[in-house]
């Protein structure tokens, strides 16, 4: 199972943990290890940071319906 953050945000240094991944057999969990940014991801221009605002603002209203 690959778990990610659903509310990343940029910047992110490379190592940073952004998920987890897990591999289960028959239900029993065999391994689990943190899923890290390879590269660092620098922040958007404005109007990228303002459209991702908007999206994320959506994004927790229907969440929280």
């Amino acid at each position: 199972t690959l778990e990610l953050d659903p509310q990343l945000v940029a910047p992110l240094a490379e190592g940073d943990r952004v998920g987890n991944v897990t591999l289960s057999i028959d239900g029993d969990t065999v391994f689990e290890a943190p899923v890290v940014a390879l590269v660092a991801v620098e922040p958007g221009g404005f109007f990228a940071r303002l459209w991702d605002t908007l999206l994320m603002w959506i994004a927790g209203i229907f969440a929280a319906s």
